[in-house]
């Protein structure tokens, strides 16, 4: 009876808690630091001011408060550790790639996770899955820092290798964590990035990050004034290939009922922005990097009534000016207006002739400087 009451007691919590993280922090090499704590009957903990250091002795994790619903069920069951319920009140998490380095830092903490559970020879060397039912992120930050790149100096890019989100909040289902793979499904993640002006309104997806790729399946992304929906992927082939994303990562994507204002690109691609427009796409696989990439199967509308079905090739993005473009057009119709912004007023002047036109047939050049055949 004694001994139920005396661990009860915040200050004796605080203190088992605290051991234990030194023990932590000895074996992992990095720093585990825990405030304070509260536990309510052994089934649900608050914890204060948690810190976790990298191995270059960074803030890799803060967390100002986390409160976690505890089934004593199932963190007894020996095929995976179990949370029903997490809280997270204003958690900081920062990535970050240095020198000398062939994983993010996050990356080496899991590492270093697994290879301590493994240690103990009495126990199965597969991996033991770590799983959250349910999260609540509230007032987060979110910031990566790949420190082999200097930092973009232009304003109002999203630079790949140093970027920060703030005001990130989100409803987390089924986080599970298994070595190097992490699995969840997001709804309702919002969050801005300051520098770009760029803010996510909503973003629902289920979601796995694994070593050589990211996958965002089931997507609805609210960004700015655009939507994107269904399926993308980013695959690379070792987590460096980040730092040089436009050449290196190769992306897929099913797009679904998206559309894109150009001016919402910018941050990604400069001088898109200079399009006033709104491209609608109502389906379409894209493949490749951002460098060189194909949209095929595509059914794209723009302008007032224009609309353009094929396939789609773009190489040299994402300098618009500077890239080569190669359509293969079907049953499209054209506006013969819609087509000032993108090939100049002289050039629209000399089609309108035609007037409205059904086309069919092919396209290759700079928007600037073209060659066309097809059928009207």
């Amino acid at each position: 009876g004694v001994v139920v009451v005396g661990l009860q007691l915040p200050s004796v919590q605080t203190r088992m808690v605290q051991e234990a993280s030194t023990y932590l922090s000895e074996k992992l090499g990095m720093k585990v630091e825990v405030g304070g704590v509260s536990i309510e009957w052994f089934d649900k903990v608050h914890l204060q001011n948690v810190r976790i250091n990298d191995d270059h002795r960074n803030s890799m994790i803060e967390i100002e408060r986390l409160v976690a619903d505890l089934n004593l069920n199932k963190l007894t069951d020996s095929t995976q550790v179990t949370l029903d319920k997490v809280r997270l009140v204003k958690p900081n998490v920062h990535l970050a790639q240095y020198p000398g380095s062939d994983r993010l830092n996050i990356d080496e903490f899991i590492y270093r996770i697994n290879h301590l559970s493994s240690s103990d020879t009495t126990t199965s060397s597969k991996p033991t899955p770590f799983v959250i039912e349910q999260a609540e992120v509230e007032d987060g930050i979110f910031s990566m820092d790949d420190y082999r790149k200097a930092p973009m100096t232009e304003k109002g890019i999203f630079d790949y290798n140093h970027f920060t989100l703030h005001e990130l909040n989100a409803s987390v289902l089924h986080f599970k964590l298994v070595a190097d793979s992490v699995s969840l499904g997001a709804e309702n993640l919002r969050a801005v990035h300051r520098t770009s002006g760029l803010q996510i309104h909503e973003l629902d997806t289920d979601f796995l990050y694994c070593e050589k790729s990211m996958i965002f399946n089931h997507l609805l992304a609210r960004i700015n004034n655009s939507v994107v929906r269904n399926y993308l992927a980013f695959h690379y082939k070792d987590q460096s290939d980040l730092g040089e994303f436009n050449t290196l990562v190769h992306l897929k994507a099913n797009f679904d009922s998206t559309y894109i204002v150009p001016k919402d690109l910018k941050p990604f691609a400069p001088g898109v922005e200079q399009f006033h427009d709104r491209w609608v796409l109502n389906h379409g696989k894209f493949d490749g990097r951002v460098v060189d990439f194909k949209l095929q199967n595509a059914d794209v509308y723009f302008g007032n009534r224009s609309r353009l079905q094929g396939n789609f090739a773009f190489k040299g993005m994402p300098e618009i000016e500077k890239t080569v473009m190669d359509f293969a057009v079907q049953k499209s119709a054209i506006q013969v207006q819609d087509l000032t912004q993108y090939i100049g007023k002289e050039t629209t002047k000399s089609l309108q002739k035609f007037g409205n036109m059904a086309f069919e047939g092919t396209f290759s050049g700079l928007y600037t400087d073209f060659k066309t055949k097809g059928i009207l």
